[in-house]
């Protein structure tokens, strides 16, 4: 019995969601370019952007051996952003970088693009996939078109493709975060509207992780099919266990780069 649950033990341990899985290919694109840089603080937008930033600056921590900041701002709510306001200062004396995971109309971007802007502070950016664009020259040409570019940031877009997983509404349940539908801010999981929560689980049990969820959590999973709420212990057990993942995938891009 004890060697048939080690060996179960074993195998969660090896296991990667499909969503931080995927990720992979284009972190490791995005850090073969900017791992000289050199970093201080990344800013990441939320939600969908907190686990892959959550590796880069892992990976980029193990790379250069020094500390990375990391901050995560609501594009739409910018001005109520206390810890960008609180470190305006530190922002201007390091080097920072912006990073997001997916550009699909640049909307998003040209808001943080004209918020650095506003604020006179110098901040390189990188992409992790976008969408409805040719290729890299085409998003910048649009870029320039809608917005100064400082001449003084640089882009690093890792590759074209569909939306990330990661991006997806159903998968900011993996985090304990989520986006109110009535003010689109983020709040824990476990404080949401009781209404929206079942929601947002119904969406979860849509979302190809999961069946992965259900074989490692299945009393949770039980929950979430049967439309009951989610103790705060039952997503504290989720993201744990997201949280082992990103460690993995850091670790695994660190191996990648080095072999």
């Amino acid at each position: 019995m004890k060697v048939e649950k080690k060996a179960e033990q074993k195998e969660k341990a090896q296991l990667i969601l499909e969503s931080i899985k995927e990720l992979f290919q284009p972190l490791k694109e995005i850090v073969k370019k900017i791992k000289d840089e050199k970093y201080e603080i990344i800013i990441a937008d939320d939600v969908s952007a907190r686990l892959p930033a959550l590796v880069l600056k892992k990976v980029l921590e193990k790379i250069s051996s020094q500390k990375i900041k990391l901050f995560f701002v609501h594009p739409l709510f910018l001005s109520q952003t206390p810890k960008i306001k609180q470190n305006f200062k530190e922002l201007i004396d390091k080097k920072t970088l912006f990073f997001t995971e997916a550009v699909y109309s640049g909307e998003t971007l040209i808001k943080m693009i004209r918020f650095f802007s506003r604020h006179n502070l110098s901040v390189d950016y990188a992409i992790l996939s976008y969408e409805l664009f040719e290729n890299e020259s085409d998003l910048l040409n649009y870029l320039n078109q809608r917005v100064k570019l400082n001449k003084k940031s640089k882009f690093f877009i890792a590759q074209k493709s569909s939306k990330p997983k990661i991006a997806q509404e159903q998968s900011k349940t993996l985090i304990g975060l989520v986006g109110d539908f009535e003010s689109e801010k983020v709040q824990k999981l476990s404080k949401i509207n009781p209404k929206n929560l079942k929601i947002y689980l119904f969406l979860f049990q849509q979302y190809c992780d999961f069946p992965l969820i259900e074989k490692i959590f299945p009393e949770i999973a039980n929950k979430i099919k049967l439309g009951q709420n989610l103790l705060p212990t039952d997503i504290q057990k989720i993201t744990n266990f997201v949280r082992h993942q990103i460690n993995q995938l850091a670790d695994l891009i660190v191996e990648s780069l080095n072999s």
